[in-house]
């Protein structure tokens, strides 16, 4: 079959649409993995600061921390990072979680 110029350049342009849609498919993607990865992280570590300065970690604590990691947080998380280090007991902790 023979294909006409502007046929030609339909096609062309399809596949250069198709080619630029899957590179931006595949950063946005890298771009939230990063972010999964960073919420989980920060999350992690404020739960193992609290664990480590207080030896228990209420549940409703855990919970909290979680849905926020959910939400992808992460200036939110970071605050809970260094509210965990700096806190003077749990019930301070929880203040600043609120």
């Amino acid at each position: 079959m023979i294909m006409s110029i502007f046929d030609e350049k339909i096609l062309e342009g399809e596949i250069k649409g198709e080619i630029k849609g899957k590179a931006k498919g595949r950063i946005e993607g890298k771009i939230e993995g990063e972010i999964e990865g960073q919420a989980k992280g920060e999350a992690k570590a404020v739960v193992a600061i609290l664990n480590e300065r207080f030896k228990s970690v209420p549940r409703p604590i855990h919970k909290k921390v979680e849905a926020i990691r959910e939400q992808r947080d992460t200036s939110k998380l970071l605050s809970l990072v260094l509210a965990a280090a700096t806190c003077k007991s749990i019930k301070d902790f929880q203040n600043a979680l609120n």
